[in-house]
């Protein structure tokens, strides 16, 4: 069995060929041959939780296990510990570990930039960021990287956090811009991308007609990132409906209709603009977890 740590992790996920296997394993979802069940969730010492997230298509199969103690940040120690375990499906062989926070961040990243795609098409013009932790990081690198994009701002309400990022990023070659307030922008961007845990909206509603909102922070029914007027007037797709139903709070604070909320497997063809802006939000799945670990077990092989 090879373990690989998060540099390692990091290198054999590259976004264009990790949208395409994500992608390809939403036709195995369409036809039946990928599952996964409920996440179990077991509490811990400390007030932690362990999370246990399995999953398979039936050629392999994965569990992800992830450990949450919010007390960590006293300790010194990250908040959040986890891995990704691929095994042979028809054998049961244990045939690698991933890091768990980093295969994370990059999958749902791509989840993303796939959820662009079939909405909109390749991302371009110009695109917000809210936020400046791990999540904020990764889409900013996916979407300059397979995008084609004019301008890149963030904002976020942790501004020396933010400005690290950014000077970071622009170290990286992707010319990001900071603004202090979203409402700078707003009104010029094409696409908007919020990644945190705010439990009040970080923007306000006055987005384009067309605009794209993805959602990918506000994880618990407490939190919200995106305004309620805005997601009653938008056309709503999740990436999974089970987990939205759960843990979407941008969706659940605003009461939506879940007959029309459109999970990522049944966005068959690009809508056809109508004037109202699209939120996409994505909560997270194992088999996006799956997906992920066969292309990097398959990207280490000689």
């Amino acid at each position: 069995m090879h373990l690989f740590d998060a540099a390692d992790t990091q290198q054999l996920l590259p976004y264009g060929p990790l949208v395409r296997a994500l992608d390809a394993m939403l036709d195995q979802l369409r036809a039946g041959k990928a599952r996964a069940p409920v996440r179990t969730s077991i509490p811990l010492s400390n007030d932690g939780v362990l999370l246990l997230m399995p999953a398979t298509d039936g050629a392999f199969a994965s569990l992800k296990t992830a450990t949450v103690h919010m007390g960590n940040a006293s300790k010194g120690l990250p908040s959040i510990h986890g891995a990704v375990l691929l095994m042979n499906a028809g054998t049961g062989q244990h045939l690698a570990v991933f890091d768990g926070p980093t295969l994370t961040a990059k999958r749902t990243a791509a989840v993303s930039l796939l959820g662009a795609i079939k909405l909109k098409g390749q991302p371009k013009g110009q695109l917000l960021i809210v936020g400046a932790g791990v999540q904020a990081a990764a889409h900013a690198r996916a979407f300059w990287s397979e995008g084609k994009l004019e301008k890149l701002y963030m904002s976020a309400l942790k501004s020396e956090a933010a400005t690290r990022l950014v000077e970071q990023l622009n170290e990286e070659g992707i010319p990001v811009q900071w603004v202090s307030n979203p409402a700078e922008v707003i009104a010029d961007v094409q696409t908007i991308i919020t990644a945190t845990t705010s439990k009040t909206p970080v923007f306000s509603d006055a987005v384009q007609p067309n605009a794209l909102i993805i959602g990918v922070g506000a994880f618990q029914p407490d939190m919200v990132e995106i305004p309620n007027t805005l997601v009653q007037r938008s056309r709503l797709f999740a990436d999974t409906h089970a987990g939205a139903k759960e843990e979407a709070g941008d969706y659940l604070q605003a009461g939506v209709n879940w007959d029309e909320v459109t999970p990522l497997e049944g966005i068959q063809a690009m809508p056809h603009p109508d004037g109202r802006p699209m939120v996409f939000k994505s909560v997270g799945h194992s088999l996006w977890d799956l997906a992920a670990a066969e292309l990097a077990y398959t990207n280490q092989r000689p």
